[in-house]
Formats: C-alpha cells, structure tokens, sequence
C-alpha cells in the first residue's frame, strides 16, 4: 500500500487496483500512518524511504513489483526503529 501510496495513487485507484473497498483502503492507510508515526501520506511515503522501506529505484519506475518486500506489509523491525 506504502508503494501504490508513493505512486501518487488516491484511495480510489488504490482500492481498484487491489480489489478494495475504499474505505478497507482509508482503514489501511490510517492505520499504516499510525504505525509509521507520519503526519500525513507524504510523511509516511519520506518515512518509508528513511526506514529502507521503500526504494528511489522502485519508485521511480512505479512499479510495486521492484520492492524487495513480499506483498505490501511493513516489515516489523522498521515499526519498531525510532523516527
């Protein structure tokens, strides 16, 4: 989600994309900016490139499938790192 986020997808596009309702992505999202402890999406996206979440190369080519996580889950040791 933190990908398609970075992509500079809305919810709706998001919720197409994955097969979700857009509020299960609002949920997600919300939850996902808790976790990460960011202001706002932007934030989360800036967290996620400082906390080795996300990568330039990935983003850059706007495709998920370049990250090198399974999926779109957030690996717990960089939940847990401070800001």
């Amino acid at each position: 989600m933190l990908q398609l986020i970075s992509e500079g997808l809305g919810n709706r596009e998001i919720a197409k994309s994955l097969f979700l309702s857009e509020h299960t992505v609002r949920s997600h999202v919300k939850h996902l900016l808790a976790k990460l402890q960011a202001r706002s999406r932007a934030h989360a996206v800036a967290v996620g490139f400082q906390r080795g979440i996300l990568f330039i190369e990935s983003a850059a080519r706007g495709s998920a499938t370049e990250s090198p996580l399974k999926g779109d889950a957030v690996p717990p040791a960089a939940l847990d790192s401070p800001s």
